[in-house]
C-alpha cells in the first residue's frame, strides 16, 4: 500500500514541475527546442506544417536548419542558415530561445 502512495506521489510532483515549467515558457515568452532538421537545397519541406509556412520546396542555394520550438501555447518554427563548422551559420539549434529571438 505504501508502494502505491510513493508511486502517486512521484507522478504528482513529474506534473506539478512540468507544469511550473510551461507556466515559465509562457509567462516569458521564451522557446524550448522539440526538433530539429537541416533542409537541402530544393528538398521538399518533410510536413504539410512546414509547407504551409515556408513554401512547398526550399528554394534558397544553402542548405537550412528547420527548428521546432515550445513556447508554453503552441508550436513556433525558425529557420537558421546551416553551417557544419558553425561559421556564417550554426551547426544546431539553439536549446534555448530568449523572447523575441
Amino acid at each position: 500500500m505504501n508502494y502505491g502512495k510513493q508511486i502517486i506521489s512521484f507522478f504528482f510532483i513529474l506534473i506539478f514541475l512540468a507544469s511550473i515549467g510551461e507556466f515559465f515558457l509562457f509567462l516569458t515568452g521564451s522557446k524550448t527546442l522539440i526538433k530539429e532538421q537541416i533542409i537541402a537545397p530544393g528538398e521538399p519541406y518533410p510536413n504539410e506544417k512546414l509547407s504551409k509556412i515556408f513554401g512547398d520546396y526550399h528554394t534558397e542555394e544553402e542548405p537550412y536548419l528547420i527548428c521546432e520550438y515550445f513556447n508554453g501555447r503552441k508550436i513556433v518554427f525558425r529557420e537558421f542558415k546551416y553551417s557544419p563548422r558553425n561559421s556564417g551559420g550554426k551547426d544546431a539549434c539553439p536549446a534555448f530561445l530568449r523572447p523575441r529571438q
